[in-house]
């Protein structure tokens, strides 16, 4: 009850994020104290996957959201699409009828495609922070009352299942000192598909990667500061 959409300072948060078409303001707001907390808390946990939930709509919404399809499309758009109708046609199978249909009979929709925005946390997690971060609206209605939340998680638990489960498929490695066997914070890029940031990194202190990707084969490009960079194909 009473809920807002901005923050204490009447600022939505949804568009104060740095955006890879607008900027790092491109609400024209200096980043706001919640903002600075998630994106410090996306820096030291390096997240691979993740989800941004909304209401308002039923659909998946996937990246990006400040360029439309026909503008620029992501490097995994395919990748993308096979993960967000598994999404929604999971959900429209254990929801009632007509639920995730109202933006598109699929259930899922390009962000800049339904509609552009800019200073959104998918974009800023996708682009900057090297993630794959999808959207989510499972309500029609912005503010659904407490007592409908059991339902919502009926219709959708299923599709958050499989959505997690995705991060266990794709090319998984570990980036090592070939002399040392000391882990090293390397690049992950993949040769002539990579674009508009979709690379990943290895984190320390364990030098591991995760790069969720369709399937191959694939040429992969490892590099550090440092360190020669080294192709692997077929993979």
């Amino acid at each position: 009850s009473g809920a807002i959409r901005g923050n204490a300072n009447t600022i939505d948060m949804n568009r104060n994020y740095p955006d890879p078409r607008a900027g790092q303001h491109p609400d024209g707001n200096m980043w706001q104290p919640e903002v600075i907390l998630f994106m410090n808390y996306a820096k030291q946990q390096r997240f691979n996957l993740s989800i941004n939930f909304h209401g308002g709509a039923e659909v998946v919404n996937y990246p990006w959201d400040t360029w439309n399809s026909s503008q620029k499309i992501t490097a995994d758009d395919s990748w993308w699409q096979f993960v967000s109708h598994e999404y929604a046609d999971t959900a429209q199978h254990f929801g009632p009828s007509g639920y995730f249909t109202d933006v598109d009979p699929s259930g899922v929709t390009n962000g800049g495609d339904w509609y552009i925005i800019t200073g959104g946390r998918q974009d800023y997690h996708n682009y900057f922070m090297h993630c794959r971060e999808v959207t989510l609206e499972i309500s029609v209605t912005k503010n659904p009352s407490a007592s409908n939340l059991m339902n919502f998680w009926k219709y959708n638990y299923r599709s958050f299942f499989n959505y997690i489960e995705q991060a266990n498929y794709g090319i998984d490695g570990k980036i090592y000192d070939s002399l040392t066997f000391a882990p090293i914070a390397g690049k992950v890029l993949i040769t002539t598909h990579d674009a508009d940031s979709s690379f990943i990194y290895s984190t320390l202190p364990s030098g591991w990667y995760f790069r969720m990707i369709d399937n191959g084969p694939w040429a992969i490009t490892y590099s550090a500061p440092g360190y020669y960079s080294r192709t692997i194909s077929g993979i």
